[in-house]
């Protein structure tokens, strides 16, 4: 039975060094993805979840204190997709991303940051969906 099934998993850790006038922002230092697929045919199910870590982005202003910087919040999502194939080369496929809408938060902060005082803004996307069939000629 569990050869219909293959699993994955993948880890990411960067350690960034540099002198003062390099610029890391932007690079997340861990993430993580795992997933399962299950295929017997017709039918091709994957769930795929994917943990990013937080993401240090632009300085801020001396007026936020020193060492402050933008920060994208760590959050993890599930992404499915389904695969039915109808015939030799046609299958019909839907798919969905984030399905669980993890909420986007973007954070700003310094050494000298109250706890309460990090968040800057919130926001969900909900789902994204799509659908189609898709063939090869």
């Amino acid at each position: 039975w569990a050869r219909r099934f293959t699993v994955f998993l993948n880890a990411t850790q960067l350690k960034l060094k540099g002198d003062r006038q390099a610029d890391f922002s932007g690079f997340i230092k861990e993430s993580r993805s795992w997933g399962v697929t299950f295929a017997r045919n017709p039918l091709t199910v994957m769930a795929k979840w994917n943990w990013r870590g937080e993401q240090r982005n632009a300085a801020l202003p001396a007026t936020y204190g020193p060492n402050a910087f933008n920060f994208t919040a760590p959050r993890t999502q599930l992404d499915l997709n389904l695969d039915y194939q109808f015939a030799r080369r046609m299958s019909l496929f839907v798919n969905a991303r984030n399905v669980f809408d993890a909420r986007n938060v973007l954070l700003r902060y310094g050494s000298e940051t109250a706890a309460y005082a990090k968040v800057y803004q919130s926001a969900d996307y909900g789902a994204q969906l799509s659908a189609g069939i898709k063939g090869s000629f």
